[in-house]
């Protein structure tokens, strides 16, 4: 079943100083299926952020539509909850009120049984009352999960959430978000700019083109869990989406700028 749409969206964002406009997306049909794990990869400034804010109903598209449920997006809802690169943490509140501040309920008793709930669900029920300068990177973005989680969205944007980790806790960040994924049965949209990463999680990956970006080619992994990425199978695909990618970046290396008139 069909959870999500976009039926050749274009976007254009507009400089007010020159009357330029940037191309950030052009003709981008996506369609994302009820509890499959999506990876969305590309080169750098293709579009794929831009393709989860519009999603997410942070932006609204130039041209075409973007639907959820059938219906069309026409700006945040909880039914889509968003993980940014940053965890965006509110320094004074511990990481239970942290969590709390998402929900939306007005008994404080409820909410805070939510909170706790979803803490468990990323292992940082014991964490409760810590305040986030006390937490690892790591820690953060799972209590940014929470955060989400708490929400209770029927799908999960996740932009980039662990690429300001290290390698190692990366790694244990896939492991978690996978978890997660398996045991609540949501849809999970992913962007990444790591081959490997994507391989590793996705069930469906899709690689865009150069800015502006569409949809170029998709794989659909149908490997189970744990995945050996030295495996000849996982390293052959590597290795076919690198030159993928790399023949996108070549095609197109600049921006497409228009004349803006009113």
């Amino acid at each position: 079943m069909t959870i999500a749409e976009m039926h050749e969206v274009s976007k254009i964002f507009i400089d007010s100083r020159n009357g330029k406009g940037l191309v950030a997306i052009r003709d981008m049909s996506l369609t994302i299926k009820e509890g499959e794990f999506l990876c969305l990869i590309g080169p750098s400034g293709c579009g794929k952020s831009t393709s989860l804010n519009l999603l997410a109903g942070f932006e609204t598209p130039s041209r075409g539509k973007v639907l959820f449920r059938g219906e069309p997006v026409k700006g945040p809802s909880p039914q889509r909850g968003v993980v940014f690169q940053e965890p965006s943490l509110f320094p004074w509140m511990s990481v239970l009120q942290n969590v709390m501040f998402s929900i939306q309920s007005k008994d404080k008793g409820e909410r805070k049984r939510i909170a706790l709930e979803n803490l468990r669900i990323v292992s940082l029920d014991g964490f409760a009352h810590y305040r986030p300068n006390e937490l690892s990177g790591g820690m953060k973005q799972r209590v940014a999960i929470a955060r989400t989680l708490a929400m209770n969205p029927e799908m999960l944007l996740m932009d980039e959430p662990f690429s300001n980790l290290d390698e190692q806790t990366r790694r244990k960040m896939d492991e978690e978000v996978l978890k997660i994924w398996k045991r609540e049965e949501r849809t999970v949209v992913f962007v990444t700019h790591n081959i490997e990463e994507a391989l590793m999680l996705g069930t469906r990956i899709v690689l865009m083109s150069a800015s502006p970006g569409k949809k170029e080619r998709e794989w659909v992994i149908d490997l189970p869990w744990p995945r050996d990425p030295t495996s000849d199978y996982l390293m052959d695909k590597k290795v076919e989406m690198a030159r993928k990618m790399s023949a996108c970046h070549c095609a197109n290396s600049s921006n497409d700028l228009l004349e803006v008139t009113d």
